[in-house]
């Protein structure tokens, strides 16, 4: 059978002449009929006090409800779908049979009650469990009181050790009445398990609680193991010996992430800031490795990743793109700032979850997150991410394909063999009708967080002669004194001109200050455009800027090249998605960017 069907498989109390004291036990394995307990020894001194059966039940509550409850509690709470309840269903004291069936919890507990006069320094007794309708009829547990004597007890059962692996063992050590404070030091003589010589400090009449260390070797017999622990310091030259059963079981990855986790916890200079108080045990995350949720965030662990803190924002992300066991897998890093902007993220072996108060957390993997780091992740022209990666269809192929959007536009794509297209957000600006003497059209200048630009135009002349214009547009930098400008010069001809009366142009360039200022461009409000035949480009310029408001200007120029490996084209367009909620959203195309081929 797997496993104690008591638990611990042995009692051992401590207590002072005239002290009350019990210990609490669980039978792990419940019969569907009854069970009755007794105890065998003891003098009076030791006796059962009562088995008690116990129903656990999950309660739903309310969001609502759910929200009163410790900010701690509140995420497993919802996990679980309701809050565990346990309700006392039966209770007998000693030779009384408790009727029972395998879905309640069966507890009991054994006390100690010592005279305060004429105690004996040790008594022994046997817990003594009969059962009906089970795998299991008979079950006997050792008991011992230590009275005034030194105690020690294991403070789990049973005590558990692993091939190769050293675990942390907890312990318990009482001094006997009148006894002064004491150096206590642990040695545990065994062939099969390593033990370091430790000592603990015991308080005056006190006790105190530490940890042993102890590693089975890898030849040690698997099952449990007979043993004793000596303790030297309380009488002179002779040590004091405890004898116990230890279980070694094989190496266990479970075992080697609870140390890993418990490391990384330690190390207060890594991680999030706050209380590290453990709100659950280390618990199987998937896929061979396993976390620790804590009051500041959760510590995740993976052979090959280590032990990672993940928290906050990041970790609700997290937690909803399906944690370990979804498309990100294991962290990599620890939650770490955003070099030069308020925000935080987390890298994963499959991708990565970017946070900042504006744009929120949001998860980026794959075609996208590669193109996105080419282009200088955050401090790229287009930011940090707004949503998670979703479903997109092209408007040119009408396939589908995926994008995510990002603070000042989005990359999408196709096809895994194909280069991801990025959209640049944008702004057109449109001049209204515009003209001198007999001449008069319209230009519009479209401008790109990327730092690209269209200017195109038309131009006719309704008079009798042929003219060569200028036009010219400006566009302040809101909370600048700068402007950026463009200007195109026209020949258009009259009636009596061999040339055409209409001047069509479409125009492309690049420049870094629409990029540097697209936050400020993002509020421009207007566009002031002028077309002249009188003067030259300079001149048209020169005239405009101070209208605006603006001392110094950028102008840009038509046919200056993209970065280095860049190039963006302009479409009438629109692009198809999915939000979050699975709504159908349609956005204007307007301009691709890609890699040069």
């Amino acid at each position: 059978m797997a496993g104690p069907i008591v638990d611990p498989v042995r009692i051992t109390r401590t207590a002072k002449p005239g002290e009350t004291v019990s210990q609490d036990f669980l039978v792990r394995v419940v019969p569907s009929g009854t069970v009755t307990g007794s105890i065998s020894g003891g003098g009076g001194v030791i006796r059962l006090r009562e088995i008690r059966a116990v129903a656990e039940r999950l309660v739903p509550l309310t969001d609502e409800e759910i929200d009163q409850l410790p900010a701690h509690l509140r995420e497993e709470v919802r996990a679980m779908g309701g809050a565990v309840s346990f309700t006392e269903v039966g209770k007998v004291g000693a030779n009384a049979p408790l009727s029972i069936t395998p879905d309640l919890i069966v507890e009991g507990a054994v006390e100690f009650v010592v005279p305060a006069a004429g105690a004996p320094s040790r008594v022994d007794a046997v817990l003594i469990l009969l059962a009906t309708g089970a795998s299991w009829e008979r079950v006997e547990i050792p008991v011992s009181l230590v009275v005034g004597g030194v105690g020690f007890e294991f403070l789990s059962s049973p005590v558990v050790v692993h091939r190769n692996q050293e675990v942390l063992v907890p312990v318990r050590v009482t001094l006997p009445p009148g006894n002064s404070a004491a150096q206590l030091t642990f040695d545990l003589p065994h062939r099969h398990v390593d033990v370091p010589k430790q000592s603990v400090s015991i308080p005056a009449d006190g006790s105190a609680t530490t940890s042993i260390r102890m590693k089975a070797n890898g030849d040690a017999p698997l099952g449990e193991v007979p043993a004793a622990i000596d303790i030297l310091g309380v009488e002179p030259n002779r040590p004091v010996r405890f004898p116990f059963t230890f279980l070694v079981k094989p190496f266990s990855a479970l075992v080697e992430a609870a140390q890993a986790i418990e490391d990384k916890v330690a190390i207060t200079s890594q991680g999030p800031p706050g209380p590290r108080s453990p709100v659950s045990d280390v618990q199987d995350a998937g896929n061979g490795g396993f976390l620790r949720r804590y009051t500041s965030g959760t510590v995740y662990w993976h052979e090959q990743t280590g032990a990672r803190w993940v928290s906050g924002a990041i970790l609700d992300r997290y937690h909803a793109v399906g944690g370990p066991a979804g498309l990100l897998g294991y962290p990599l890093s620890d939650e770490s700032p955003i070099f030069g902007i308020v925000g935080r993220f987390n890298t994963f072996q499959h991708g990565s979850i970017y946070f900042s108060p504006q744009s929120g957390a949001h998860e980026i993997h794959g075609k996208v997150r590669e193109r996105w780091f080419q282009l200088g992740q955050e401090r790229s022209y287009l930011g940090l991410p707004v949503t998670d990666e979703m479903e997109w269809t092209d408007p040119d192929t009408s396939q589908p394909g995926r994008i995510s959007h990002f603070e000042r536009g989005a990359i999408g794509w196709l096809d895994e063999e194909e280069q991801p297209v990025e959209f640049p957000e944008r702004r057109v600006f449109r001049s209204g009708h515009i003209g001198t003497s007999s001449v008069g059209g319209f230009a519009q200048l479209t401008l790109t967080s990327a730092g690209s630009f269209h200017y195109r135009g038309h131009l006719h002349n309704s008079g009798f002669v042929g003219l060569d214009c200028v036009v010219g547009s400006v566009i302040k930098i809101p909370g600048t004194e700068q402007a950026i400008a463009v200007s195109h010069q026209a020949g258009v001809g009259g009636t009596t001109s061999v040339d055409g009366r209409d001047e069509d142009w479409d125009e492309n360039g690049f420049n870094s200050a629409i990029r540097l200022n697209w936050d400020r461009l993002r509020s421009a409000n207007s566009m002031t455009t002028r077309v002249d035949a009188q003067l030259a480009t300079l001149e048209l310029v020169a005239i405009l800027v101070p209208l605006i408001g603006a001392v110094t200007l950028a102008a840009l120029l038509a046919g200056d090249a993209e970065p280095t490996g860049y190039r963006c084209e302009y479409t009438e367009g629109v692009h198809v998605l999915k939000d979050g909620n699975n709504r159908t959203i349609v956005e204007p195309d307007g301009v691709r960017c890609r890699p040069r081929e």
